[in-house]
C-alpha cells in the first residue's frame, strides 16, 4: 500500500481553520488586498497570470534584477494560491453567519 497526500483535504482543512479563526469581514479585507496586490503583479508584469509570463522577460538583465524578478514571480504565485483560499474560507464564514444568524433568530 502506498500513502499519497491528498491535496484538496488540506485545502479543505485550510479552508476551515481560517473559517473558524476569523470573521467574513477579516477575510473579505485580506482577500481583498491579495486582489490588489494581484492586479498590482498583473501591471508589473504586463500578462494576466504568473504562467502568462515568458522567460525571456525574467532573464533579461543582471543577476539581482532576475532574481527580484524571479522572487516577484513566486509571491505572484503564492497571491493566487491564497487568493483561492480566501475565497473559499469567505464564502465558508458567510456561510456559518448566515447559519448562526439564523440560529440566533429561531431561538
Amino acid at each position: 500500500m502506498e500513502y499519497r497526500r491528498n491535496e484538496s483535504y488540506f485545502q479543505w482543512k485550510r479552508v476551515e481553520r481560517l473559517a473558524d479563526e476569523h470573521t467574513h469581514a477579516e477575510l473579505r479585507e485580506r482577500l481583498d488586498q491579495l486582489l490588489e496586490e494581484d492586479a498590482d503583479l498583473q501591471g508589473s508584469f504586463g500578462v494576466p497570470s504568473p504562467d502568462s509570463v515568458e522567460v525571456a522577460r525574467i532573464e533579461d538583465g543582471d543577476h539581482a534584477a532576475v532574481h527580484d524578478r524571479l522572487e516577484s514571480l513566486s509571491r505572484w504565485r503564492t497571491v493566487r494560491h491564497d487568493i483561492e483560499l480566501l475565497q473559499r474560507a469567505v464564502s465558508r464564514a458567510a456561510d456559518r453567519q448566515r447559519d448562526g444568524g439564523d440560529l440566533g433568530a429561531s431561538a
